[in-house]
Formats: C-alpha cells, structure tokens, sequence
C-alpha cells in the first residue's frame, strides 16, 4: 500500500534528474542524523512521508557532536565537558593533557 503512495507521487510530480540528485544528495546527509540513527534508524519517516512533506528541503541536525564529550562531574551529576576540542581530535586540552585514552561518550572514562 505505501509503495503505491510513493509511485503515484512519483507520477504526478516527476521529478526532474535536478531535483532527484537533490533528494539523493539530501537522504545522504540525513542517514547521518541523529533522527536516522537513533535506535537503530526506528525514526526514520516512511518513504511516502518524506516524499509528501518534501523532506528534502529540511534542515540537517548532523549526530556530530559538538565539543568535548568526555563526561565530567558537576553537582553530582554526570554531564559532556562540552569545552571546545583539539583540531582533529575529539577531546579538549585538558583531556588531552591528561592522557585520557577513552573518548567520547564511553561509560568506562571518569574525570573530575
């Protein structure tokens, strides 16, 4: 049922090779969203929706994350250390001066 939503969009729009290398160029940003990639890609939108609500034209939130993700303790909580990083690499100064072989985001690294 759903494919035939998006081939009778495909027929009453036509897209032309411009916009289709548009919306292939786009799905390749958005396979690196966070949305796209959040539990294993359950949030990505049907193929019928994208096409209906001309996802192409969206804004990409890239999973990227920016700054230092080394986590650090504040009021007793667990948060990024969120200072900006090295050029190239995925920790701050003081993490990298600290020696600390695990990056981002492990559960194994503590730091105070």
């Amino acid at each position: 049922m759903k494919k035939a939503l998006c081939q009778k969009w495909w027929m009453k729009y036509q897209p032309d090779d411009v916009l289709i290398d548009t919306m292939l160029a786009k799905i390749e940003q958005q396979k690196q969203s966070r949305q796209w990639q959040k539990d294993e890609g359950e949030f990505i939108e049907h193929p019928s929706t994208w096409l209906n609500q001309r996802r192409w034209e969206d804004e990409v939130v890239s999973s990227e994350r920016r700054g230092c993700q080394m986590p650090i303790i504040v009021n007793g909580f667990s948060q990024p250390c969120g200072k900006s990083t090295l050029a190239g690499k995925r920790r701050c100064v003081d993490h990298e001066a600290k020696g600390q072989d695990v990056e981002h985001g492990d559960a194994q690294s503590t730091t105070a």
